[in-house]
Protein backbone atom coordinates (compact mmCIF):
# COMPACT_ATOMS: atom_id res chain seq x y z
CA UNK A 1 0.00 0.00 0.00
CA UNK A 2 0.49 3.54 -0.14
CA UNK A 3 2.98 5.44 2.19
CA UNK A 4 0.98 8.73 1.82
CA UNK A 5 -1.36 10.70 -0.54
CA UNK A 6 -1.23 13.87 -1.74
CA UNK A 7 -4.10 15.46 -3.05
CA UNK A 8 -5.38 19.87 -3.75
CA UNK A 9 -8.40 21.13 -4.37
CA UNK A 10 -8.38 20.74 -8.16
CA UNK A 11 -9.52 17.57 -7.52
CA UNK A 12 -13.14 17.31 -7.54
CA UNK A 13 -15.01 17.87 -4.14
CA UNK A 14 -16.70 13.63 -4.31
CA UNK A 15 -12.88 12.63 -5.44
CA UNK A 16 -11.34 14.07 -2.20
CA UNK A 17 -14.05 12.88 -0.22
CA UNK A 18 -13.58 9.52 -1.70
CA UNK A 19 -9.97 9.58 -0.78
CA UNK A 20 -10.56 11.08 2.70
CA UNK A 21 -12.81 8.11 3.76
CA UNK A 22 -10.67 5.54 1.90
CA UNK A 23 -7.06 6.11 2.44
CA UNK A 24 -5.42 4.08 4.96
CA UNK A 25 -2.26 6.03 4.94
CA UNK A 26 -1.33 9.93 6.16
CA UNK A 27 -3.42 12.21 4.07
CA UNK A 28 -1.43 15.33 2.95
CA UNK A 29 -3.62 18.72 1.18
CA UNK A 30 -2.67 21.73 -0.90
CA UNK A 31 -5.80 24.05 -1.07
CA UNK A 32 -4.33 25.37 -3.75
CA UNK A 33 -6.95 28.59 -3.85
CA UNK A 34 -9.29 30.22 -1.50
CA UNK A 35 -12.37 28.97 -3.90
CA UNK A 36 -10.49 25.30 -4.59
CA UNK A 37 -9.69 25.14 -1.35
CA UNK A 38 -13.29 25.31 0.24
CA UNK A 39 -13.63 21.54 -1.27
CA UNK A 40 -11.34 20.46 1.63
CA UNK A 41 -13.41 21.53 4.38
CA UNK A 42 -15.70 18.40 4.17
CA UNK A 43 -12.42 16.20 4.64
CA UNK A 44 -10.14 18.47 7.34
CA UNK A 45 -11.15 15.38 9.78
CA UNK A 46 -9.35 12.75 7.12
CA UNK A 47 -6.10 14.96 6.68
CA UNK A 48 -2.61 14.16 8.18
CA UNK A 49 -1.78 17.69 7.17
CA UNK A 50 -2.82 20.47 5.06
CA UNK A 51 -0.48 23.76 3.45
CA UNK A 52 -2.66 26.37 3.10
CA UNK A 53 -0.80 29.79 2.52
CA UNK A 54 -2.28 32.85 4.62
CA UNK A 55 -5.75 33.47 2.39
CA UNK A 56 -6.33 29.88 2.22
CA UNK A 57 -5.70 29.85 6.05
CA UNK A 58 -8.31 32.31 6.67
CA UNK A 59 -10.90 30.58 4.59
CA UNK A 60 -10.10 27.32 6.45
CA UNK A 61 -10.33 29.47 9.94
CA UNK A 62 -13.20 31.20 9.09
CA UNK A 63 -11.23 34.13 10.50
CA UNK A 64 -9.03 36.90 8.91
CA UNK A 65 -4.89 36.86 9.99
CA UNK A 66 -3.29 40.56 10.55
CA UNK A 67 -0.74 39.28 12.55
CA UNK A 68 1.54 36.66 14.88
CA UNK A 69 -1.57 36.02 16.88
CA UNK A 70 -4.81 35.78 14.30
CA UNK A 71 -1.66 33.15 12.53
CA UNK A 72 -1.73 31.38 16.02
CA UNK A 73 -5.48 31.49 16.10
CA UNK A 74 -6.08 30.33 12.81
CA UNK A 75 -4.24 27.43 12.93
CA UNK A 76 -5.80 26.55 16.10
CA UNK A 77 -9.12 26.18 14.26
CA UNK A 78 -7.86 24.54 11.39
CA UNK A 79 -6.61 21.81 13.83
CA UNK A 80 -9.70 22.02 15.82
CA UNK A 81 -11.44 21.22 13.23
CA UNK A 82 -10.08 17.52 13.02
CA UNK A 83 -6.54 17.97 10.70
CA UNK A 84 -3.80 16.56 12.79
CA UNK A 85 -0.98 19.25 11.41
CA UNK A 86 -0.73 22.60 9.76
CA UNK A 87 1.83 24.66 7.55
CA UNK A 88 1.18 27.90 6.52
CA UNK A 89 2.85 29.06 3.65
CA UNK A 90 3.76 32.59 4.53
CA UNK A 91 5.60 34.13 1.34
CA UNK A 92 8.48 36.24 2.17
CA UNK A 93 8.07 35.35 5.82
CA UNK A 94 9.10 32.38 5.19
CA UNK A 95 6.63 29.28 7.23
CA UNK A 96 4.38 28.90 10.43
CA UNK A 97 3.41 25.28 11.60
CA UNK A 98 1.64 23.87 14.08
CA UNK A 99 0.29 20.12 15.07
CA UNK A 100 -0.31 18.61 18.89
CA UNK A 101 1.76 19.81 21.26
CA UNK A 102 3.80 21.74 18.79
CA UNK A 103 4.27 25.01 16.99
CA UNK A 104 7.12 26.75 15.23
CA UNK A 105 7.47 29.73 12.85
CA UNK A 106 10.66 29.76 10.60
CA UNK A 107 11.87 32.07 8.47
CA UNK A 108 12.93 31.75 4.72
CA UNK A 109 16.24 30.41 3.72
CA UNK A 110 19.15 33.18 4.22
CA UNK A 111 20.03 32.94 0.63
CA UNK A 112 16.64 32.74 -1.16
CA UNK A 113 16.56 33.99 -4.60
CA UNK A 114 13.30 33.89 -6.04
CA UNK A 115 13.31 33.52 -9.96
CA UNK A 116 9.62 31.92 -10.36
CA UNK A 117 7.11 31.17 -7.97
CA UNK A 118 5.05 28.52 -10.12
CA UNK A 119 4.75 25.16 -8.29
CA UNK A 120 6.25 26.58 -4.95
CA UNK A 121 2.84 25.42 -2.93
CA UNK A 122 3.28 21.60 -4.92
CA UNK A 123 6.64 21.03 -3.92
CA UNK A 124 6.19 21.93 -0.44
CA UNK A 125 3.43 19.55 0.25
CA UNK A 126 4.98 16.68 -1.60
CA UNK A 127 8.07 17.93 0.27
CA UNK A 128 5.98 17.43 3.66
CA UNK A 129 4.67 13.92 2.56
CA UNK A 130 8.40 13.49 1.75
CA UNK A 131 9.69 14.25 4.92
CA UNK A 132 6.96 12.26 6.52
CA UNK A 133 8.47 8.86 4.59
CA UNK A 134 12.08 9.34 5.75
CA UNK A 135 10.57 9.39 9.38
CA UNK A 136 11.37 13.79 9.94
CA UNK A 137 9.87 14.89 13.45
CA UNK A 138 7.83 18.35 12.92
CA UNK A 139 10.68 20.52 13.06
CA UNK A 140 12.68 18.84 10.64
CA UNK A 141 9.91 18.22 8.54
CA UNK A 142 8.94 22.05 8.29
CA UNK A 143 12.69 23.10 7.72
CA UNK A 144 12.83 20.06 4.70
CA UNK A 145 9.57 21.30 3.04
CA UNK A 146 10.45 25.32 2.67
CA UNK A 147 13.94 24.22 1.85
CA UNK A 148 12.22 21.94 -0.99
CA UNK A 149 10.12 25.05 -1.75
CA UNK A 150 12.53 27.57 -1.83
CA UNK A 151 14.54 25.93 -4.30
CA UNK A 152 11.51 25.82 -6.50
CA UNK A 153 11.56 29.54 -6.14
CA UNK A 154 14.93 29.54 -7.71
CA UNK A 155 14.13 28.16 -10.77
CA UNK A 156 12.15 29.26 -13.87
CA UNK A 157 11.25 25.71 -14.13
CA UNK A 158 8.51 24.56 -12.53
CA UNK A 159 10.00 22.12 -11.16
CA UNK A 160 13.60 22.80 -10.71
CA UNK A 161 15.84 20.19 -12.10
CA UNK A 162 18.08 20.63 -9.39
CA UNK A 163 15.47 19.17 -6.58
CA UNK A 164 16.50 16.32 -5.01
CA UNK A 165 16.19 14.77 -1.23
CA UNK A 166 19.61 16.24 -0.44
CA UNK A 167 19.17 19.37 -2.09
CA UNK A 168 16.34 19.99 -0.02
CA UNK A 169 18.11 18.64 3.03
CA UNK A 170 20.70 20.71 2.36
CA UNK A 171 18.99 24.43 1.45
CA UNK A 172 16.43 23.35 5.27
CA UNK A 173 20.28 23.23 6.83
CA UNK A 174 19.54 19.38 8.20
CA UNK A 175 23.12 18.30 6.33
CA UNK A 176 25.97 19.97 5.25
Amino acid sequence: GAAAVVMDGNIPEETLACIGALARCPVFADPVSVTKGRKLLGVLPALYAVKPNVKEAEMLAGRAITDEAELREAAARILAKGVKNVYISRGAEGLYAAGPGWELSLPNPPDLRTVGTNGCGDTMTAALAAAYIMGLGPEETARFALGAAALALESEETVNPGLTREAALRKAGLIS
